[in-house]
């Protein structure tokens, strides 16, 4: 098999461990090009599952860290109750 595509232009295969593919394949029961594509893109292992299951949760940042957070509820309490 030729790795050029139909315009002519050669393709550019990724390298990746094929001890990652293996943990990948037998510890989240995907196939191996799946597998691969996780592996190609350097997630950690213990990041895989967040990638492949994403949610809001995991993705949104603590709100208490947030710069006057405190403050503004205080100021929509007192809207509120005025």
């Amino acid at each position: 098999m030729k790795s050029v595509s139909v315009t002519g232009k050669k393709w550019l295969f990724k390298e990746f461990n094929a001890e990652d593919v293996n943990y990948i394949k037998e510890n989240f029961s995907l196939d191996e090009i799946i597998s691969k594509l996780v592996a190609i893109k350097k997630i950690k292992k213990h990041d895989i599952k967040n990638y492949l299951n994403p949610s809001i949760k995991n993705i949104l940042p603590n709100p208490d860290i947030l710069i006057d957070l405190q403050k503004g509820l205080l100021n929509q309490l007192l809207i509120m109750i005025l």
